[in-house]
């Protein structure tokens, strides 16, 4: 789940995908603000995000955490 989620909507984004890398399904692909309390679930035992961001520091980012369903 984001907690927090501020980025650039030009030049920063995240990318989900559902599984250990890039090369599997993409869950979704996010930027801009208002993405906190925001959940996705994985049909595979991983998931794997990226975060690509232009040098300026402009807005304060993500913040994110995850638990393990059984």
């Amino acid at each position: 789940m984001f907690v927090a989620f501020s980025t650039k909507d030009c030049c920063d984004k995240v990318e989900i995908y559902d599984g250990p890398n890039a090369t599997f399904p993409k869950l979704a692909t996010l930027s801009g603000r208002g993405m906190a309390n925001t959940t996705y679930h994985s049909n595979q035992q991983s998931m794997f995000f990226t975060f690509c961001a232009d040098l300026t520091k402009n807005n304060s980012g993500i913040s994110a955490f995850y638990t393990q369903l059984t």
